[in-house]
Order: structure tokens, then C-alpha cells, then sequence
């Protein structure tokens, strides 16, 4: 029975750390990306439509 709460501990301690991860990793990312919705410069720059020579940092943003 010990070799599988060691299993379960384990697994846990897993979880946990891919949870922060998950946090720390995607925070700012989601705050970014739900910010982009209250401010309208953002909402006219994606309506804007890029030039032939445009380069690709302007797609990135599209």
C-alpha cells in the first residue's frame, strides 16, 4: 500500500506543478488578450489590412 500512495503523492506533486506553470505561463498572455476587446486602437488596427511589404512582425499581431 505505500508504493501507491508514493505513486499518488507523486502524481500530485505533478499536477501541482503543471498548474502553476499553467499559471505563471498564460497570466499575462490572458490579461493581454482581454484587454485587446476594451480598447478600440487595437480593434482598427486589426481591421487594418497589411501592405505587400509588410513584414511578418505585422502579421504576428494580426
Amino acid at each position: 500500500m505505500i508504493p501507491i500512495r508514493n505513486w499518488l503523492l507523486l502524481l500530485f506533486g505533478i499536477h501541482f506543478a503543471v498548474r502553476i506553470w499553467t499559471v505563471v505561463y498564460f497570466a499575462a498572455k490572458i490579461i493581454a488578450f482581454q484587454k485587446i476587446a476594451e480598447t478600440a486602437e487595437s480593434i482598427s488596427n486589426l481591421s487594418r489590412k497589411p501592405s505587400i511589404g509588410s513584414t511578418t512582425l505585422e502579421w504576428a499581431y494580426l
